[in-house]
């Protein structure tokens, strides 16, 4: 009993050891490591919400930049430029139309200006800033001169100032409007509100970072998309000295985590940043909840553990007491379970294994008395008074008609036979041996049927050596002469002929005798009438296996074919 239960405590301990000992390495090394991962963590999703971040505001931008393009071609913009104050109401009206529908689903994004380089007439969805019609080329940063300097492109720059809408203006795009002759004589505007991209950038960030600036690094200029009290330069933010012009990167300072990506293809960046201090607080945070996981799975594991080392070792000893009824010879255990796991599996093949067994020993005991009674049954064939009695009927019948000589051969060819059979004692010989025996046995016939018999043998050469059982070809020779040739009117012939098939030996015995009406059941009956058929087939199977045996072949007024075939490879014998 207490090696039982010490086997329960080892799978318990086993089981509990292997569902801890992970969570415990697990939690040292969090603990040990969850500042770099959780900041790891924290520089991933920086990276890659900035990147999105940038994106967005980029697929717009490009957008914008198109349309501000498209206007800066427009024929219809150009002319009325260079009428000047000429211009007639009708295509004034229809110019603010082109200016309205080209800015339509934006008008409270954005707002979209016509500059006169000679400040008028200029146009606009929105009231025009004074410094854009004051001093176009020297305004706003510089915008007008960048566009100057660049008529080809759209300028994209950062802006800060307040329209009468009371919106906050943080980006503008700017194209110059050129005559064919490439005369520069105006520009369009596209200032971009900071509540728009505010809008852009929170659909991607989600509050992750709490500020999210846009940055010139070449001016040391930002604009803050949530706290406009931070817009202006670099003083209230120095940090952002690290920004660098064209660039994506990751840096940490004044106790924030700060990432930022340009974007295309311009000077300004968009850099958002998360303060230290969150992370601290989500690693303490985490920290705790580890410990408490660690805590539940300690109690899971203990009653998990419990129930499975249970499951296990009552189905084992169950398994040990049947084995131990098996070992004091009780075959006929069983164990019902109505288990379809592995443990029931295991217990199905204990009861396949148990009445196999049984089966086996039952067989084992039958092949054994068959076996016994088959060798009493060829040990009583060598000295077969039938056959004694026709041998000893011909040593008469000769004696009367022909003389000494054939007495003598007649009882050297019976002394063979009868050392054949009686000081030899294995259950096996040589072929050759077996065909010696079978000449023998017809050359007593011959003395005694004369020219009624005629034999052929055939044996190949490299099968004489092949093991054999013994007493299996003369039982079936002697079968031939006496049931087949001797009660026919006239003569016969038996061949006897041994050839290889594959990996197996077949051997052929044929006569020309009367032949029968029922050769199955001649091999079935165990009477004397058979010479042994029935022992000799079933000597056969209990060799060779129930694969084996002899076939009859056989038309009344014919003759008679039996053949067997044994195989080649001896591992092969039983």
């Amino acid at each position: 009993m207490f090696g039982k239960t010490k086997y329960f405590y080892r799978l318990f301990f086993a089981f509990l050891l292997t569902s801890i000992l992970p969570l415990a390495l697990l939690s040292l090394f969090f603990g040990l490591f969850s500042a770099r991962v959780l900041e790891g963590s924290y520089r991933q999703q920086s990276e890659a919400t900035i990147k999105n971040v940038t994106g967005a505001i980029d697929h717009q931008l490009a957008k914008f930049s198109h349309l501000v393009y498209i206007l800066s071609q427009n024929e219809e913009i150009i002319i009325t430029l260079e009428a000047g104050n000429s211009i007639n109401h009708p295509n004034m009206l229809n110019l603010y139309q082109t200016l309205y529908s080209s800015i339509a689903g934006h008008i409270d994004n954005a707002a979209l200006h016509i500059i006169s380089l000679n400040g008028l007439p200029s146009y606009s969805t929105q009231q025009i800033p004074d410094f854009y019609i004051d001093t176009p080329k020297d305004s706003t940063g510089g915008i007008f001169l960048k566009a100057s300097k660049e008529p080809e492109k759209t300028v994209l720059s950062l802006n800060n100032y307040l329209n009468n809408k009371g919106e906050l203006v943080a980006l503008s795009l700017c194209k110059s409007i050129r005559t064919e002759e490439g005369k520069i004589i105006g520009f369009v505007v596209l200032d971009i509100y900071k509540s728009y991209l505010s809008i852009i950038a929170d659909r991607i960030n989600r509050g992750f970072f709490s500020e999210l600036l846009l940055v010139d690094p070449t001016r040391n200029l930002v604009s803050d998309l949530y706290h406009p009290e931070n817009d202006g330069n670099f003083s209230h933010l120095p940090f952002l000295i690290g920004v660098t012009p064209f660039r994506t990167g990751l840096f940490i300072k004044n106790e924030r985590m700060i990432s930022y990506n340009a974007l295309t293809p311009v000077n300004i960046s968009i850099a958002g940043t998360v303060a230290l201090n969150v992370v601290m607080t989500n690693l303490s945070y985490l920290v705790n909840m580890t410990l408490w996981f660690l805590l539940i799975c300690l109690i899971l594991s203990i009653l998990i553990a419990v129930l499975i080392s249970r499951s296990i070792s009552q189905p084992v000893k169950e398994l040990i007491f049947s084995m131990s009824r098996v070992e004091d010879g009780d075959l006929d255990v069983r164990i019902e379970s109505p288990r379809k796991d592995e443990i029931g599996i295991l217990f199905n093949k204990f009861n396949i294994m148990t009445e196999q067994i049984q089966k086996l020993m039952k067989e084992t005991l039958e092949e054994q008395n068959q076996l016994l009674t088959a060798e009493r049954k060829a040990l009583l064939a060598q000295i077969n008074p039938h056959f004694l009695y026709n041998t000893l009927n011909t040593i008469k019948s000769i004696s009367k008609l022909e003389g000494i000589d054939n007495i003598t051969t007649i009882v050297t060819q019976l002394g063979k036979l009868l050392r054949s059979t009686i000081e030899n004692d294995q259950e096996f010989v040589t072929l050759g041996t077996s065909i010696e025996l079978v000449k023998s046995y017809l050359a007593i016939q011959k003395i005694r049927f004369g020219d009624k018999i005629q034999t052929l043998i055939e044996l190949p050469e490299n099968l004489k050596t092949h093991s054999f059982p013994k007493l299996i070809l003369q039982p079936l020779i002697e079968n031939a002469v006496i049931h087949g040739l001797e009660p026919k009117v006239g003569g016969g012939k038996i061949v006897l002929k041994v050839s290889k098939q594959n990996k197996e030996i077949k051997i052929e015995i044929s006569d020309t005798g009367i032949g029968m009406t029922e050769p199955l059941k001649a091999m079935e009956d165990n009477s004397k009438n058979s010479i042994g058929l029935h022992n000799v087939h079933r000597r056969l199977q209990l060799y060779y296996g129930k694969d084996y045996g002899i076939n009859i072949e056989s038309s009344l007024g014919k003759g008679t074919k039996i053949v067997l075939v044994i195989p080649m490879e001896e591992d092969f014998i039983l």
